[in-house]
């Protein structure tokens, strides 16, 4: 069983120990009303709610701890490990003016990456078009992994 699963535990338990100590102080609330207990019934309930809230309290931490009350951080927020065969660029259309962050292979060529998830909808993947880098540079079918910067999508020959 993984670490969240003993705080689900640890927090029904909190709970369970919280309601039993409500009912107890029902219990002995009501043997002190009617005489079996020296003990004032408009003090045992009361007393029973704030043990029912702390306890509450104590399995709302231990959830969000996930590890008791070690502030240990989980697995789940720990990074993540990158992917060097995956590279990303940012496109940007002339004729909407917006961009788009694509990924793919890094191997592959722009082309390639970019008619496996074609992001432009104001342009037609069939149409003539090709992309260049900053310095104006046709990029179009260079490897992914050699182009830098934002690229430029233009449309026409």
């Amino acid at each position: 069983m993984g670490k969240r699963g003993h705080a689900k535990k640890r927090a029904a338990g909190f709970c369970i120990l919280g309601l039993a100590s409500l009912l107890e102080a029902f219990v002995v609330a009501w043997m002190g009303g009617h005489g079996y207990l020296n003990v004032d019934p408009n003090l045992a309930v009361p007393v029973g709610f704030i043990l029912l809230i702390v306890f509450m309290i104590l399995g709302t931490f231990s959830l969000q701890a996930d590890t008791s009350f070690i502030a240990r951080k989980p697995g789940r927020s720990q990074p993540l490990t990158i992917d060097t065969n995956i590279c990303r660029r940012v496109v940007k259309s002339t004729e909407s003016g917006n961009e788009y962050l694509v990924q793919g292979s890094c191997t592959s060529s722009l082309r390639e990456v970019l008619l496996e998830d074609w992001p432009f909808n104001d342009v037609k993947p069939g149409s003539a078009w090709y992309m260049r880098d900053q310095r104006m540079n046709d990029v179009t079918d260079m490897p992914f992994s050699e182009i830098e910067g934002t690229v430029i999508l233009e449309v026409g020959l």
